[in-house]
């Protein structure tokens, strides 16, 4: 499923990677790359609290991560934008 949803996010199916990364999920709650691509399938889709969710808890499992910085920075944006558009639903931001 993780690969099939990076595929999928790859060829900018967003709904359909969303989608199977949950599913891994659902399987495997921890699952790091699960994790850090349901927050980038998120943040495409416009739906930033669930982008800032998935990418904070993937952060707090790999704090060690090599991408880190550039996470945080993607971390950071979605929360930015998570307040500026608390009161709009995901895609009309």
């Amino acid at each position: 499923l993780v690969n099939r949803g990076g595929a999928r996010l790859h060829l900018d199916d967003r709904r359909g990677a969303r989608a199977d990364f949950e599913a891994a999920l659902a399987a495997s709650p921890d699952h790091p790359q699960a994790l850090m691509n349901l927050g980038l399938a998120c943040r495409a889709l416009d739906d930033f609290p669930a982008a800032a969710r998935a990418l904070r808890r993937y952060l707090v499992l790999l704090p060690d991560d090599p991408q880190r910085e550039a996470l945080q920075a993607i971390l950071d944006e979605c929360e930015a934008a998570r307040r500026g558009g608390a009161d709009q639903p995901p895609g009309e931001r």
